[in-house]
């Protein structure tokens, strides 16, 4: 009994691999009389020499000629392309960086001087900023520090000069109130801290 279950199972196994065998091997004598005109005309297959003739070629080496030329011109054509998006890649990330710069960062305090007002407890700067943009910026920001004799910084005030500068210009803002400070303050310096483009 057990010898015809093994049978039973194994049969239809057979069948099925030696049909697979026969299949390929069909296949594989298909494509060597297709490819054998193709060879004994020097080409390497079937396939290559249709591609020729689509081309009008009929030698197997101009044809090869033709194909390494082929793709040397669209290696070298991806290598221009390829270039050309890492040129613009690189200008559009230094654009973007350029546009997202603080404006700040190209003004220079040209000038500043500073007094004590009201009851010799109010800064008043005066100050000259140069923009050395390519564009006018607006509400410049600076912070002031205020020292004793001693150089002890005192106290320190931000201020925003809700005004403008055009590019390439200096411009003089006067008589800034930067609020209380201690009136002990013998010194003071300022700086840029922020601008906004116009």
């Amino acid at each position: 009994m057990k010898h015809w279950e093994t049978i039973a199972v194994f049969t239809p196994v057979c069948a099925v691999v030696g049909l697979l065998a026969w299949s390929m091997t069909s296949a594989r004598i298909e494509n060597e009389a297709r490819d054998a005109p193709a060879r004994a005309a020097g080409f390497s297959e079937a396939l290559e020499m249709e591609a020729a003739e689509k081309l009008g070629i009929s030698d197997p080496a101009a044809y090869r000629a033709r194909v390494e030329a082929d793709q040397a011109k669209a290696a070298a054509d991806n290598a221009i392309r390829d270039k050309n998006l890492r040129a613009a890649k690189a200008e559009g990330e230094a654009l973007l960086r350029e546009r997202n710069r603080n404006p700040a960062d190209r003004l220079a305090m040209k000038a500043m001087t500073w007094s004590l007002g009201g009851f010799k407890n109010v800064g008043v700067v005066n100050v000259t900023i140069e923009n050395t943009n390519d564009f006018a910026v607006k509400d410049v920001g600076i912070r002031c520090y205020f020292s004793g004799k001693s150089g002890t910084e005192l106290s320190a005030r931000n201020h925003t000069i809700f005004d403008s500068i055009p590019a390439k210009t200096k411009k003089a803002f006067k008589e800034i109130n930067v609020d209380l400070i201690d009136s002990q303050s013998a010194q003071a310096q300022c700086n840029i801290e922020t601008a906004g483009r116009l």
